[in-house]
């Protein structure tokens, strides 16, 4: 239903400029001509919506109805996916760090950077399984390779080899959470 709305609205403007620049903006206009170029434009813009429709639930495109990368699993964690770049959608999340006003988002793919606070993400990733190791990380649980060090020294090391710190205060969770 979107489709056919969507394509009746973005039809309505082309057969205007055709007929624009057609009559050099001076005749006055048919409207069995003007309704003819309409239906043109229409079903070119149902094809090319629905080509983009298709294309986009091939390629897993998580926020799409039905798409595989949602029913997989329907995570908080491929919802806060989306947010990234098409090629970090169906990736599996590490971790997330914050740099100044932007979170660094590590996953399999490698890493970008977003505009959102540390907060907000980790409410949004509130249902995954993971926990925050210090006061700018979150860390996905089955994005962790190993621990290391001990006590004030503890670290995580992600599956990409990248060392996260754990704040003292919260050294103890981390290791309960990691058990």
């Amino acid at each position: 239903m979107q489709l056919i709305v969507l394509s009746g609205v973005v039809a309505i403007p082309i057969p205007l400029i055709l007929f624009g620049f057609d009559t050099g903006f001076q005749r006055v206009w048919l409207l069995s001509n003007w309704l003819f170029q309409y239906f043109l434009s229409y079903v070119i813009s149902i094809l090319i919506l629905s080509g983009r429709f298709i294309v986009e639930r091939a390629m897993g495109y998580p926020n799409m109805p039905g798409s595989d990368a949602q029913a997989e699993d329907g995570s908080a964690e491929q919802g806060f996916l989306a947010r990234l770049p098409i090629e970090y959608h169906g990736a599996r999340l590490y971790a997330v760090s914050a740099e100044d006003h932007y979170l660094r988002v590590h996953t399999d793919r490698g890493s970008a950077l977003i505009l959102m606070r540390l907060t907000d993400a980790m409410r949004e990733l509130a249902a995954a399984d993971g926990l925050q190791t210090h006061r700018s990380w979150w860390v996905a649980r089955a994005g962790i390779s190993k621990t290391k060090g001990a006590g004030s020294r503890t670290s995580l090391v992600l599956k990409s080899g990248l060392d996260v710190p754990v704040a003292r205060a919260r050294a103890k969770r981390v290791r309960e959470g990691l058990l």
